[in-house]
C-alpha cells in the first residue's frame, strides 16, 4: 500500500494556475449539454459504456504520461475499489436517466448541490467535519434552492419532469457519497489511480446493463450525439477530471471548490444559448439560491 502517495503540496495560485482553474469549470460547466445532445442519438446505459470506455484509456494516458504505472492493487485495495466503481455505476446511471427526463439547466443545478450532500455524509465518517453556522445556513440555503426549482411548475411541453428532476436529486446524493468514499481511497493509492479503477472498472457494468436492457443498441446517424459523446468521455472524464485532481494535489482544496462553484452557473448559461433551455424564475431563484449556499459552505468548511 501506497500510504503517503496523495501527499498535498498547498502552494500559491499562479495567474496560470487560475487560468486552467477558469479553463476546467468551463468544461465542466458544459458538460450537461453534452450529456443531452449525446442522449439525443444514446440510450443512457450505452451512452455509459461508451463514454467511459474511452475516458479509461484517456485516464491511463494521462498516468503514463505523468510517469504512474498503473499496477494491479493488493487484495485489500481491490475492495475499496470496487466498492468505489459500484458507487460511480449508481451514480452515473442514475444521473444518466434522470438527464433524459430533465432539462440541461435543471440537471447543472441539482448535481451543483452535491457540497451539501458531502457535508452531510462527512459527518458521519471518521474524519468528522463540524458543522459550524456558516456551514449550517450554506447547507439550508442550498437544500431551500433544490426545493425551489423542484417546486417549479412544469409546463409538459417543456422537456422536464418530476421524476427527472427527483433522478437528479438522488443523483447529487450519491455524487456526494462517490467523493467521500473516492477520498478513503486516495489514503492508499494516487489521486489518479484511485480515479482510473473507478473508471474501468465501472465499464463492464455499463456494458451489461446496456446489453441486457437496451439491446439492440442503436447507432445514431448524426453527428451531434457523436461530439456530445467525445465532449463528455475525452473533455470532461479524462482532461477536465485529471486537471482537477492536480490542481488539488497542488492547490488548497477549498480554493479551487470555489472557483468550481462557477460551473452550474455558465451550465445554466450554455443550456438556455445552446439548448433553449427555459430561464424561468425557478430556475433564476432556486439557481441562485443554490450558488450563494453552496458558497457558504466551501467558505466555512
Amino acid at each position: 500500500m501506497n500510504q503517503g502517495k496523495s501527499a498535498v503540496n498547498e502552494s500559491p495560485m499562479s495567474v496560470q494556475a487560475v487560468g486552467i482553474t477558469l479553463g476546467i469549470c468551463a468544461l465542466f460547466a458544459g458538460a450537461q449539454v453534452a450529456v443531452k445532445v449525446a442522449l439525443g442519438g444514446f440510450t443512457p446505459l450505452f451512452c455509459g459504456a461508451l463514454a467511459f470506455t474511452i475516458s479509461s484509456v484517456g485516464l491511463w494516458m494521462y498516468g503514463y504520461l505523468r510517469g504512474e504505472r498503473l499496477q494491479l492493487p493488493s487484495r485489500q485495495v481491490w475492495r475499496l475499489h470496487l466498492i468505489s466503481a459500484f458507487l460511480f455505476v449508481l451514480f452515473n446511471g442514475t444521473a444518466l436517466m434522470g438527464q433524459q427526463l430533465t432539462l440541461a439547466s435543471r440537471a447543472s443545478i441539482f448535481l451543483a448541490s452535491h457540497p451539501f450532500f458531502v457535508v452531510l455524509f462527512n459527518s458521519f465518517t471518521r474524519r468528522r467535519q463540524r458543522l459550524n453556522g456558516g456551514v449550517l445556513v450554506g447547507l439550508g440555503l442550498a437544500f431551500a434552492g433544490e426545493v425551489v426549482v423542484f417546486g417549479d411548475k412544469l409546463a409538459v411541453s417543456s422537456g422536464a419532469s418530476w421524476l427527472g428532476d427527483g433522478l437528479m436529486m438522488v443523483a447529487s446524493a450519491l455524487l456526494g457519497l462517490t467523493i467521500i468514499y473516492l477520498r478513503t481511497v486516495t489514503h492508499y493509492v494516487s489521486t489518479i489511480e484511485a480515479v482510473w479503477w473507478q473508471s474501468v472498472l465501472s465499464v463492464p457494468f455499463f456494458w451489461l446493463g446496456a446489453l441486457l436492457w437496451e439491446s439492440p443498441l442503436q447507432i445514431p446517424a448524426g453527428f451531434a450525439p457523436w461530439w456530445g459523446l467525445v465532449y463528455l468521455s475525452v473533455g470532461v472524464n479524462a482532461i477536465a477530471f485529471a486537471t482537477r485532481a492536480e490542481l488539488f494535489r497542488r492547490h488548497n482544496a477549498n480554493t479551487i471548490s470555489s472557483f468550481m462553484t462557477i460551473s452550474p452557473v455558465l451550465g445554466v448559461i450554455l443550456a438556455h444559448w445552446l439548448l433553449g433551455d427555459p430561464l424561468n424564475w425557478g430556475v433564476g431563484v432556486g439557481g441562485a439560491v443554490v450558488f450563494a449556499g453552496v458558497l457558504l459552505v466551501y467558505r466555512y468548511s
